[in-house]
């Protein structure tokens, strides 16, 4: 199981659960009641599934987690991250990468999150000295 189950938008890191923490009574009966729910049947991408298995109830989660970021709605939010951490213990990222305000996301299983850091380079050409500047690269 990894400890931690971390939700990244666009490579930074949104919310994070950490798995070594218990949940509250409370806690465990709302899990339920999703489960419960989910039981009634779900609708992935237009195709309804009367009985759906765990990887199609952690998708279902998930895009109603994106639209709870989204949506800023951080209990929410929360409620399926905490969903998505008990119930696939070996998850360990939801990657969402939005784009002109469509969201894809992927589920992450075999790597820890690490932040995404960017870097700018310069052209080589920018670097090198003029000729007859400075007298480090022209000919005297």
């Amino acid at each position: 199981m990894a400890e931690k189950l971390v939700i990244s938008l666009d490579g930074a890191s949104q919310l994070e659960y950490d798995r070594s923490h218990e949940l509250a009574e409370s806690q465990l009966e709302a899990l339920a009641k999703m489960d419960l729910e989910m039981n009634k049947g779900i609708t992935l991408a237009g195709d309804r599934y009367e009985e759906p298995n765990a990887l199609q109830r952690a998708h279902f989660t998930a895009l109603h987690l994106i639209r709870a970021v989204k949506e800023s709605n951080e209990s929410r939010a929360v409620m399926m991250l905490t969903y998505l951490a008990v119930r696939i213990p070996d998850l360990r990222q939801v990657r969402i990468v939005s784009k002109d305000e469509i969201y894809d996301y992927q589920f992450v299983f075999d790597r820890d999150f690490v932040p995404e850091s960017t870097m700018t380079f310069t052209p080589i050409d920018l670097l090198r000295p003029k000729e007859g500047s400075d007298g480090s690269g022209g000919v005297h």
